[in-house]
């Protein structure tokens, strides 16, 4: 096996840190078709998307097949608010961008990890929509790995304010002590997720 790149180290153990996962439908298939048939749960990420709960915020799934999941409807934010308010790790959202925006939009998302590669993408969903709110974000880390993949500055966010120059995303922020549990969340590589707060 060849060594895992720092990057993939870092990927590795945000995977680690997550006691669930939580996804939009579309992610889910994706993710359940790829990684839920997937055996060797000695990969990291295998492991982990095998072995803890998974939760869809879909109206229309009624059926999944990945074991240990559980469909959200109706009141999803009401569900996903007393997810975050449990006891544990994380509660991560990986891809899942119309999800992303929703839960941002809903002031369910405290923390953002966004993972930049070097590939131009001619097409796609944007994570962040061209118009809304912005709001002031604290940064939390930023690094380099080799091959120019970046992990820009972290964020968690502030109060809402005004248009700041350089502010690249936007994600509000549950009022509140910073050890209630799961409150926060991460954006990394397509991937989003939620970090419990220490």
């Amino acid at each position: 096996m060849a060594p895992r790149t720092p990057h993939r180290q870092f990927v590795d153990e945000v995977y680690q840190r997550a006691d669930a996962f939580l996804f939009g439908r579309r992610t889910y298939e994706l993710f359940a078709g790829y990684w839920g048939v997937r055996e060797d749960l000695e990969n990291r990420i295998v492991g982990a998307l095998n072995t803890r709960p998974k939760y869809v915020a879909s109206n229309t799934l009624t059926d999944p097949q990945w074991a240990d999941t559980t469909i959200l409807s109706g009141d999803v934010a009401a569900a996903i608010g007393e997810l975050k308010a449990k006891p544990g790790g994380e509660l991560q959202v990986h891809g899942s961008a119309h999800l992303v925006c929703w839960l941002l939009d809903n002031q369910l998302v405290d923390e953002i990890t966004l993972l930049v590669c070097p590939v131009v993408v001619g097409q796609g969903t944007r994570l962040f929509p061209d118009n809304g709110p912005d709001k002031a974000l604290d940064l939390i880390e930023s690094r380099a790995f080799p091959k120019g993949i970046a992990l820009p500055p972290g964020a968690r966010s502030t109060q809402p304010t005004e248009a700041r120059a350089g502010t690249a995303f936007s994600c509000p922020r549950r009022p509140g002590p910073r050890n209630t549990g799961r409150d926060t969340v991460g954006v990394g590589s397509g991937t989003t997720g939620v970090r419990e707060s220490t």
